[in-house]
């Protein structure tokens, strides 16, 4: 027997998803354009516009020729604070993660633009795939031996893990 309460969850559910799907932005090909595509020839990927005019950096995994899994993407302008995106990227695109800049944008991603949603869970999910880009990136760094930057990264981690408690 559905009670009153699992009624709600479920017309709560039914709503997002729907709300999901017909906010979804199609993907044209226009949009995708080669101007758009930024990085190396081995791994290039799509910024936010937002980004333009910034110099790109792509620290993470790769998948024919586009970053793809988990990883940092950084954007350094001269004078200006850099800003990041912490996650993962699917076919050179931001899919699931955080942008860092004065605050945090945390959810899924399309064409370089956060996808409407009030599910705490996306938004849960969104700073773990950060926290996680941010912990690997540090190690990275430390076996590197750049050991200032991957203190940086540490502390971004455990603070992205923080910002959900």
């Amino acid at each position: 027997m559905l009670t009153r309460r699992s009624i709600c969850k479920i017309l709560i559910l039914v709503i997002l998803v729907t709300s999901y799907y017909i906010s979804k932005p199609v993907i044209a090909k226009s949009d995708l354009s080669e101007s758009n595509w930024s990085g190396s020839q081995e791994c290039q990927f799509i910024a936010p516009d937002e980004w333009r005019g910034r110099t790109l950096s792509w620290d993470g995994s790769c998948q024919a020729g586009r970053a793809h899994g988990q990883g940092v993407l950084r954007a350094y302008k001269k004078g200006e604070t850099t800003l990041l995106f912490l996650g993962d990227m699917r076919n050179g695109e931001l899919s699931w993660g955080v942008i860092k800049d004065e605050g945090y944008i945390a959810g899924r991603f399309n064409q370089g633009k956060l996808l409407p949603n009030s599910d705490r869970n996306v938004i849960i999910k969104a700073f773990d795939k950060a926290s996680a880009a941010a912990t690997a990136y540090g190690q990275r760094l430390q076996k590197a031996g750049n050991v200032s930057s991957s203190k940086f990264y540490m502390k971004l981690a455990h603070g992205l893990e923080q910002q959900m408690d």
